[in-house]
């Protein structure tokens, strides 16, 4: 009898690690990458970011605005503002402006974690402390991962 509940007992926890392997779903990606595991550089490129217009840093890949695990910005001479949550238009919004957004000095270069700035549009506009004769556009170089 003793060995006949030991059986059964094994049989059943043998069934349920089945069922469970079979109906094991990995948790969906939402925003920002897993811990531990490994991203890749997606795409990168520069961007002219100018004083007076707004640039369009990035956009959702495929219409996803939670695809990326991060991004990666980095500036020249001239800081720039950036506004996380720009629209479909050619530029990221139509009220940007140097005391709305996120400062990011110049010459710096930030990770922007998926999980806490989206993968939606980014929108961003040259920025300056200063009356000197500065240059009308700075570049931006700008890098996606998954």
């Amino acid at each position: 009898m003793i060995k006949l509940l030991a059986s059964l007992s094994a049989l059943i926890l043998a069934l349920t690690a089945f069922v469970f392997t079979l109906t094991y779903e990995p948790p969906e990606k939402v925003f920002g990458g897993q811990v531990g595991i490994p991203t890749r550089v997606a795409t990168t490129s520069t961007v002219q970011v100018g004083l007076q217009d707004d640039a369009l840093l990035f956009e959702p890949t495929g219409g996803i605005a939670y695809s990326c695990d991060s991004r990666i910005v980095t500036t020249k001479a001239q800081a720039i503002v950036i506004n996380f949550a720009g629209t479909s238009t050619s530029t990221a919004t139509s009220s940007l402006s140097s005391i709305q957004g996120h400062i990011q000095l110049a010459s710096t270069t930030v990770v922007y974690d998926a999980g806490i700035y989206g993968c939606g549009y980014w929108g961003a506009l040259a920025i300056t402390a200063s009356s000197s004769v500065i240059a009308a556009t700075t570049t931006v170089t700008i890098t996606e991962t998954r």
